[in-house]
Protein backbone atom coordinates (compact mmCIF):
# COMPACT_ATOMS: atom_id res chain seq x y z
CA UNK A 1 0.00 0.00 0.00
CA UNK A 2 1.15 3.48 -0.93
CA UNK A 3 0.27 6.80 1.13
CA UNK A 4 0.52 10.14 -0.42
CA UNK A 5 1.00 13.22 1.46
CA UNK A 6 0.61 16.94 0.51
CA UNK A 7 0.64 19.67 1.97
CA UNK A 8 0.00 23.19 0.96
CA UNK A 9 0.24 26.67 1.90
CA UNK A 10 -1.83 29.67 -0.41
CA UNK A 11 -1.15 32.81 -2.00
CA UNK A 12 -2.71 35.63 0.27
CA UNK A 13 -4.75 36.64 -2.97
CA UNK A 14 -5.46 34.78 -6.17
CA UNK A 15 -7.59 34.02 -9.10
CA UNK A 16 -10.23 37.12 -6.92
CA UNK A 17 -10.51 35.13 -3.68
CA UNK A 18 -8.26 34.98 -0.38
CA UNK A 19 -5.70 32.34 0.75
CA UNK A 20 -8.47 30.84 2.63
CA UNK A 21 -11.30 31.07 0.18
CA UNK A 22 -9.11 29.38 -2.18
CA UNK A 23 -7.86 26.77 0.26
CA UNK A 24 -11.56 25.81 0.87
CA UNK A 25 -12.02 25.59 -2.92
CA UNK A 26 -9.29 23.34 -3.56
CA UNK A 27 -10.58 20.87 -0.35
CA UNK A 28 -14.04 20.73 -1.64
CA UNK A 29 -12.32 19.46 -5.12
CA UNK A 30 -10.08 17.26 -3.73
CA UNK A 31 -13.44 16.04 -1.81
CA UNK A 32 -15.25 15.56 -4.99
CA UNK A 33 -12.37 13.17 -6.36
CA UNK A 34 -14.39 10.44 -4.28
CA UNK A 35 -15.50 7.26 -6.43
CA UNK A 36 -14.13 9.09 -9.83
CA UNK A 37 -10.76 7.79 -9.85
CA UNK A 38 -10.18 3.83 -9.62
CA UNK A 39 -7.04 3.89 -8.55
CA UNK A 40 -7.68 5.99 -5.64
CA UNK A 41 -8.54 3.88 -2.74
CA UNK A 42 -8.67 6.19 0.06
CA UNK A 43 -8.41 10.27 0.40
CA UNK A 44 -8.57 12.51 3.57
CA UNK A 45 -8.35 16.45 3.21
CA UNK A 46 -8.52 18.99 5.87
CA UNK A 47 -8.20 22.80 6.38
CA UNK A 48 -7.58 21.91 10.43
CA UNK A 49 -3.70 22.33 11.16
CA UNK A 50 -2.99 21.81 14.84
CA UNK A 51 -0.45 23.96 16.59
CA UNK A 52 1.79 20.46 17.59
CA UNK A 53 2.61 20.82 13.52
CA UNK A 54 6.35 21.27 12.10
CA UNK A 55 5.60 22.24 9.30
CA UNK A 56 3.55 25.48 8.25
CA UNK A 57 0.56 24.07 6.16
CA UNK A 58 -2.93 25.49 5.46
CA UNK A 59 -4.15 22.26 3.37
CA UNK A 60 -3.17 18.50 4.20
CA UNK A 61 -4.21 15.62 1.77
CA UNK A 62 -3.86 11.96 1.98
CA UNK A 63 -4.28 9.74 -0.41
CA UNK A 64 -3.61 5.82 -0.74
CA UNK A 65 -3.00 3.62 -3.62
CA UNK A 66 -1.97 -0.06 -4.27
CA UNK A 67 1.18 1.07 -5.61
CA UNK A 68 2.97 3.57 -7.33
CA UNK A 69 1.56 2.88 -10.75
CA UNK A 70 -1.73 3.71 -8.80
CA UNK A 71 -0.45 7.29 -7.66
CA UNK A 72 0.66 7.70 -11.19
CA UNK A 73 -2.48 7.00 -12.44
CA UNK A 74 -4.41 9.30 -10.04
CA UNK A 75 -1.88 12.01 -10.42
CA UNK A 76 -2.52 11.92 -14.73
CA UNK A 77 -6.41 11.38 -13.96
CA UNK A 78 -8.40 14.21 -15.89
CA UNK A 79 -10.37 15.11 -12.84
CA UNK A 80 -7.33 15.40 -10.49
CA UNK A 81 -5.53 17.50 -13.12
CA UNK A 82 -8.52 20.19 -13.11
CA UNK A 83 -7.74 20.48 -9.27
CA UNK A 84 -4.03 20.78 -10.14
CA UNK A 85 -4.44 23.29 -12.73
CA UNK A 86 -6.62 25.26 -9.15
CA UNK A 87 -3.57 24.91 -6.98
CA UNK A 88 -0.56 25.67 -9.68
CA UNK A 89 -3.05 29.16 -9.47
CA UNK A 90 -3.09 29.49 -6.02
CA UNK A 91 -0.92 27.69 -3.88
CA UNK A 92 2.10 29.56 -2.19
CA UNK A 93 4.26 26.06 -1.32
CA UNK A 94 3.68 23.03 -1.73
CA UNK A 95 5.00 19.49 0.04
CA UNK A 96 5.00 16.24 -0.30
CA UNK A 97 6.25 12.62 1.30
CA UNK A 98 5.15 9.15 -0.60
CA UNK A 99 5.69 5.89 1.55
CA UNK A 100 4.78 2.58 1.47
CA UNK A 101 3.56 0.10 4.16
Amino acid sequence: MLTHIVWWTFKEAARGKSGAENAAEVRAALNGLRGKITELIDLSVSLTVLDSSTEKAELILVTRHDNAEGLAAYAAHPDHQKVAALLKEAAASRKALDFTD
